[in-house]
Parts: structure tokens; sequence; C-alpha cells
């Protein structure tokens, strides 16, 4: 039984769900745009945080309509892609927009690195108490391990109700642990860009675009986390039907098209004992059973003593 798409989604979006919620929605609140009644594109574009003016210099990205007005008092740097004022011409409005703008953007990142000190601390308790929707999964690779299993051995091995409680039980703690490692690598991301963005002069649209950035690497995480542990789940429950039937042999079965490892292709049609399993990687010499290496869809398929 190859894992299907089917059985692992719902996972991955509960997953992207919770870290969109925990992380980035707060973050986005704190970065929301401001609404400016601010006469002239320069003013506007400083207390919006799309460019930032500090000892003289604008920095940010500049359109056409933004180059044209700074131009008239300041000169561009090619090297440098910044505008170098003339400061005795620069307006004294632009002047006050860009020192609110630096205060606001400070006050800000402030809050940011303070909410981000604090996540940790609040996700201690918050992780180890999240589960997810495995059951569903579980009732189908059920029913299509039944299948297989009358298909290859002609008999039914079962599995208690207690087992398959204890191997959903140990996919949420797997899960859980695998957040809880991920987000403290995702708050220290955060934490850089936040301190980047100061270094560079808090402009917030840059900012914004960098944490979307960001959560579309936390979106192909819960993805892999998703179908990987699904399919170490998958796995499980097979091993666990074959040695409580006595079966403690199973043949290794890939998937048989042209995304198969080279590695796990050698092993197709081979025995092996449950417990034992053979090596999947020659490079690094690392053993794993049917499913439970990266990506890996191949099956093992019980073999009746005889």
């Amino acid at each position: 039984m190859i894992l299907k798409d089917r059985q692992w989604r719902p996972i991955e979006k509960e997953i992207a769900q919770y870290l969109k919620k925990t992380f980035f929605d707060p973050i986005y609140e704190m970065l929301k745009q401001p609404v400016y009644n601010a006469a002239g594109s320069v003013i506007f574009a400083l207390l919006a945080g799309r460019i930032s003016y500090a000892h003289g210099i604008f920095t940010g990205p500049f359109n056409i309509t933004l180059s044209k007005e700074i131009s008239k008092y300041a000169d561009y740097d090619g090297r440098s892609k910044t505008f170098k004022a003339r400061i005795a011409e620069v307006p004294s409005s632009v002047t006050a927009a860009g020192v609110t703008a630096a205060d606001k953007a400070k006050t800000l990142n402030k809050r940011l690195a303070y909410w981000l000190n604090d996540a940790e601390n609040r996700l201690i308790n918050i992780v180890p108490a999240l589960s997810f929707s495995i059951e569903g999964p579980t009732d189908e690779m059920d029913q299509e391990q039944r299948r297989e299993a009358i298909k290859h051995i002609g008999i039914v091995p079962d599995i208690s109700e207690e087992m398959t409680a204890k191997l959903i039980e140990d996919y949420n703690k797997n899960q859980n642990l695998n957040i809880k490692n991920w987000e403290g690598n995702q708050i220290e991301r955060l934490r850089a860009m936040i301190t980047e963005s100061a270094r560079t002069g808090h402009q917030r649209r840059a900012l914004i675009e960098k944490i979307k950035s960001e959560w579309g690497v936390t979106k192909n995480k819960a993805q892999f986390l998703a179908r990987h542990e699904t399919s170490l789940y998958m796995s499980k429950l097979r091993r666990e039907r074959s040695l409580d039937a006595g079966i403690t042999h199973y043949r290794w079965s890939t998937s048989r098209d042209e995304r198969v490892r080279a590695d796990h292709e050698k092993l197709n049609g081979k025995i092996f004992r449950y417990g034992d399993p053979p090596v999947v990687d020659l490079k690094t010499g690392r053993k794993a059973e049917p499913g439970e290496d990266y990506n890996c869809r191949c099956v093992a398929i019980p073999v009746v003593p005889t």
C-alpha cells in the first residue's frame, strides 16, 4: 500500500494552520500597514515604512515617482543604490516624517522582539497538547492492509485496539516533537530578520516580504512532516499487524517507477526480518524498513513462515 495524498494532506493543513496562527498571524497583525493621509509620495513612503531616511541617506526600493521627487533634494548613488541628501535642501516635513517613521519602526521592532522572546515560553504548554487527524487514514490503511494480506498471504493479520491507540499516541508525540524543534529554529530565523530590519533602516515593507518568504518555507516543512511521519506510521502499522500474527519477515517491494532510488531498487524482491532492516543508503550506511526512509514509497509484503 503506497501512501496516498488524501492520507496526509489533512494533517499537512492542520500543521500549517497551527504554525500560521501561532507565528505568522500575530506578526502580520503587528506589521499591518497603517493608514496615512500624507501629502507627497516621499512622506507617505517614509511613514508607511517603504523607504527610510537617516543620517542624510534615503534607502529602500524607489519607483519612478519617488525617485523624481527625492532627486529634488538628493543625489542618487548608483553604487549603493541610495539617495544622498543635500541636507540644507531637504524639506522639514520630509525630515520630520523620517524621524517619526524611525521612531515608530523602532517601537514596532521592540514589540516583535519581545513577542518572539516570549513565544518559546508559550509554546511549552501548547505543543504537547496538539493532536492530528490520523484516525481517518488509520481506518483506510487498515482496510487496504487487510485486502493486501488476503492477496499475498491468504490470511488477515489483526492488530489490537490497544496497539493502534499506542501507535496513534506515538504519532502525535513525534509530530509535536518535530514541530517543537522546527519552531525553535523558526523563532531564530524570524529574530534574525527583525535584527536585520533594524540594521538596514526599519523598512516595514521589506520585512513583510521576508516574513512572507519564510511562510513559504514553513508550508513546505509542514508538507514534509505530514508526509514523512504518516509514511512512518503506515510502516509501523503494517509491521505490528504482521508481528501480532507471528509473521516475522517481509519482502521488499518498490513502487516500480522512475522515481525509485537506486539503492532501494537493489532491495526489491529481497526478504528481510522485521527489526533487522537493510541498508537503504550505501553512502551513509543508513538502515530503514520500507516506508521509513525520507519520501520512501516502498512497502513491506508479509512473508508467511513455511
